[in-house]
């Protein structure tokens, strides 16, 4: 799982500079269940499957570092057995 965070100072701006914006509460609201879900989303994928990537200040530099921690993930060895048995299916179905 890739979670991009930013800070509630960041997403109130990034909201308020939006043609179709929504109401401060709202964002404030979104963005603190959002928080609260940061530690149930890492139990669940668990550390080495999720990556917080910080959204604050856009750069090239934060989509190449994404780039990089998501190929580094995919090269991995699947270690779910429902994950691999989904991978053979659908291999055997390519190959037919």
């Amino acid at each position: 799982m890739i979670f991009v965070n930013t800070s509630l100072d960041v997403a109130l701006e990034r909201n308020a500079k939006r043609p179709r914006s929504v109401p401060e509460d709202i964002v404030k609201k979104s963005w603190n269940q959002v928080q609260q879900n940061i530690g149930k989303f890492q139990q669940f994928f668990g550390n080495k499957n999720f990556i917080i990537v910080d959204n604050n200040n856009v750069n090239d530099n934060v989509f190449d570092m994404v780039g990089k921690q998501v190929r580094t993930m995919l090269s991995k060895k699947v270690n779910n057995p429902i994950a691999q048995k989904w991978i053979d299916t659908e291999l055997a179905r390519k190959a037919r």
